[in-house]
């Protein structure tokens, strides 16, 4: 399983946007917590495989008006 880390990102100001792939299964919590400059996440899957990665608690707490661009279309948030 490849995750990204508890608090990867954690309160990360300068961070726009982040290419994921599909081997990606994982978000672990806080993740990406209060990533307020987050624009956009590409996700080399579909918004299916998307949704099948596993996020945990407040992984993308306080972190708004970003979207997910997967390869089958889109996913605001």
């Amino acid at each position: 399983m490849s995750s990204i880390g508890n608090s990867a990102f954690f309160n990360c100001n300068s961070l726009e946007n982040v290419t994921m792939g599909v081997g990606i299964t994982r978000i672990e919590s806080w993740a990406f917590r209060e990533c307020a400059s987050l624009g956009s996440i590409v996700y080399a899957g579909t918004r299916e495989q998307w949704n099948a990665v596993e996020k945990e608690f407040m992984w993308d707490r306080d972190t708004v008006g970003y979207t997910v661009y997967c390869a089958d279309g889109e996913i605001a948030y």
